[in-house]
């Protein structure tokens, strides 16, 4: 089941008659009051996943902190809206419109003249410094795309977009309903380390989106990249130390918890059935390193949470705790290579 919340922004475009005179006799350019009705909606399996993959009396403290770090990204709330008009037949940027609106109301009035028009929104790019608005010059070239490198963070809000032409007349009033979608998404590594304290853990997701094209909703993968996780607290007091146990009786957790906010991954799988990868560094007490690559045979889609579950076993291998679509393969003392860094994602970590 899909968990479905709204936010209604309504847009009045008043087109106003500062271009047309009642003592001209051209009046071509001239019409009635037009408005946009915008709703985001946000479709999420997230509560749908997370409690069907964590629904163990021992993952309550991980479903908590989990919830609380993905709140900000599964959101209701829109911060900002940048809204493009186009023209249809020649794709130019006839009007542009960037508001922070941080309400799930507003208004806004400006002069658009008749014409055929393709409109673009997209939002809640301003808090998130991963993603950016490229090419918005042309509808055909405006795109959300992440900034090219081997390792990059994860996303800090989700995005929405929309696309919808518009026929505006100057005969009847209009209203354009437009309805934007989450484009983004984000993936859950849970680890129990119960049995195993003391080890430290890094967490990336690869094989996912780098653009995001508007006008078309087509996702590009031309600049893979691996999305550095960020280690979401579970127990404060074993921060850092994941699977240490607590003194004095006090309710702890022994798992780690690692979450990326990316764009999705490609809607076909490869020659082997794969749709998308974690890696995942675990270094043992003894100071070397196992390398454990995650492998998904299911799409990752815009909107949409995927939590994998792992068992952590002692030589640093995670074994799939409920789903059967996860493959792991390992590499003991794996050495660290010039392909990326693994080791900046968490300050302190050696």
């Amino acid at each position: 089941m899909k968990n479905s919340r709204y936010i209604l922004l309504w847009f009045l475009l008043a087109v106003c008659g500062q271009s047309c005179s009642i003592i001209d006799d051209d009046l071509t350019n001239c019409g009635q009051n037009y408005m946009l009705n915008y709703e985001m909606r946000l479709e999420t399996n997230m509560q749908t996943e997370i409690s069907t993959v964590l629904n163990a009396e021992s993952d309550e403290m991980v479903v908590e902190a989990l919830k609380k770090k993905l709140a900000p990204i599964f959101s209701d709330h829109a911060h900002d809206v940048d809204l493009s008009f186009y023209s249809y037949s020649e794709a130019d940027l006839k009007h542009h419109l960037f508001e922070v609106i941080d309400s799930n109301k507003s208004s806004f009035t400006f002069y658009l003249p008749k014409e055929e028009y393709m409109h673009l929104a997209v939002a809640n790019l301003q808090e998130n410094t991963i993603v950016s608005l490229y090419g918005a010059e042309y509808s055909n070239t405006a795109h959300v795309k992440q900034p090219a490198g081997d390792t990059i963070n994860s996303q800090e809000t989700g995005v929405f977009s929309a696309r919808m032409p518009m026929q505006v007349v100057d005969t009847i009033d209009q209203v354009f309903d437009v309805t934007l979608y989450m484009i983004n998404s984000a993936v859950a590594l849970v680890i129990d380390t119960t049995g195993y304290s003391g080890h430290v853990i890094e967490a990336y997701t690869e094989g996912t989106a780098s653009d995001f094209f508007v006008k078309d909703s087509l996702y590009l993968f031309a600049s893979p990249s691996l999305i550095r996780g960020e280690e979401v607290i579970v127990d404060e007091v074993a921060q850092g130390v994941p699977g240490m146990k607590r003194v004095g009786g006090k309710k702890h957790s022994p798992q780690a918890c690692f979450t990326t906010v990316n764009l999705p991954s490609r809607d076909e799988a490869d020659a082997d059935g794969v749709y998308w990868r974690m890696k995942a560094y675990v270094r043992l007490t003894d100071g070397t390193i196992t390398e454990n690559l995650l492998t998904v045979k299911e799409p990752l889609r815009a909107g949409q949470l995927k939590v994998l579950k792992m068992q952590l076993q002692e030589n640093g291998k995670l074994v799939p705790v409920v789903s059967t679509n996860i493959g792991v393969s390992i590499t003991l003392d794996w050495k660290q290579g010039n392909e990326y860094e693994p080791w900046l994602g968490v300050a302190g970590r050696k």
